[in-house]
């Protein structure tokens, strides 16, 4: 349980939501970080 918190502490949700409602935003945060997606040189990380 401990390190769901610290996930939640992470991505800025809140302590009361669900493991649904996490799950939803790391999803979300991975796919735009995706390495398909995410290109060197598009003026992001590592460009």
């Amino acid at each position: 349980m401990k390190r769901i918190n610290e996930y939640k502490k992470l991505f800025n949700v809140k302590k009361d939501s669900d493991l649904k409602k996490l799950k939803t935003i790391y999803r979300n945060f991975v796919k735009d970080w995706h390495t398909d997606k995410f290109q060197e040189g598009d003026g992001g990380y590592g460009s």
